[in-house]
């Protein structure tokens, strides 16, 4: 398994796809920040009774709250094509015949690719958090406020919980671009779901007030990662907020039942099919 992983690290690194996503997100996470300084040190009249807010929120003691919206929006469309492409375009390059024919065997090279792609969510949830951390040191330096950091156990939880749902969204990018054979048609499949199926139909169900779609709506990923990130954000919640449709607790399980799902789905997949 060891060499299986060596193996796909290698491969990883001869394709710029991830390494020029995750520097790209974490400047514009840093522009974000740029932006929003320029603002809240400028502000309009409108932005005028709220900018001495707005210019706190940014300091160091909110970094990881600020981190979470980039890392649970566009970090898992980066996360769904870095799947699909680690996993499916084996198939459109036509080399997976000779992939799974060699030494170690295919459920062996599946777990490598398993424990990269996992590494690559913490990769990209590092960098996210790193480039908020360094925004917020930049505006507290150039307000010379004292830079006081969040309590590392929350800090700690934010990494862990942003970490479990890139790699979920990862895998099912991943096991679509197994079952599809190739990464073009697993990404758009996972993006037509994430954003219409979870963000509009799971979401409109939802605000019917229908009970048996309320509960339904509670097995999507979308729900349980939207719940999870709402319990990591430590700041305020803004008056009129509605409560997270399920507990932490829960919303991690569902995910990380997810991901077993998905491993398993594609393992079957690479076990059972004939590729010759």
């Amino acid at each position: 398994m060891i060499s299986s992983i060596r193996a796909e690290w290698r491969k990883l690194r001869q394709r710029p796809a991830f390494a020029v996503s995750t520097t790209l997100l974490a400047a514009v996470s840093l522009f974000a920040y740029a932006y929003l300084y320029w603002r809240d040190t400028n502000p309009s009249a409108r932005n005028a009774a709220s900018a001495a807010h707005d210019l706190a929120g940014l300091l160091p003691a909110q970094f990881a709250n600020n981190a979470l919206p980039a890392a649970f929006t566009l970090g898992t469309l980066v996360a769904i094509v870095v799947g699909a492409i680690a996993f499916g375009s084996e198939y459109g390059w036509g080399t997976i015949k000779l992939l799974l024919t060699q030494r170690p065997g295919r459920l062996a090279e599946l777990t490598g690719r398993v424990v990269v792609l996992a590494a690559c969510g913490a990769i990209l949830t590092l960098a996210l958090f790193g480039a908020s951390a360094a925004g917020s040191l930049g505006a507290a330096l150039a307000e010379r406020q004292p830079v006081a950091w969040p309590p590392a156990w929350d800090v700690a939880l934010a990494v862990g919980g942003t970490w479990l749902v890139l790699s979920t969204y990862a895998l099912l990018g991943a096991a679509l671009g197994v079952a599809l054979r190739q990464a073009a048609a697993a990404v758009g499949v996972s993006l037509v779901y994430v954003v219409l199926v979870e963000r509009v139909v799971v979401q409109r169900l939802g605000e019917l007030g229908w009970q048996p779609a309320a509960n339904a709506g509670k097995l999507f990923m979308g729900v349980n990662a939207d719940a999870l990130g709402q319990f990591l954000n430590t700041a305020p919640r803004p008056p009129g907020a509605l409560p997270a449709p399920v507990g932490p607790g829960q919303a991690a399980l569902v995910l990380a039942a997810y991901t077993v799902f998905f491993v398993i789905v594609s393992a079957g997949l690479v076990w059972r099919r004939d590729v010759t």
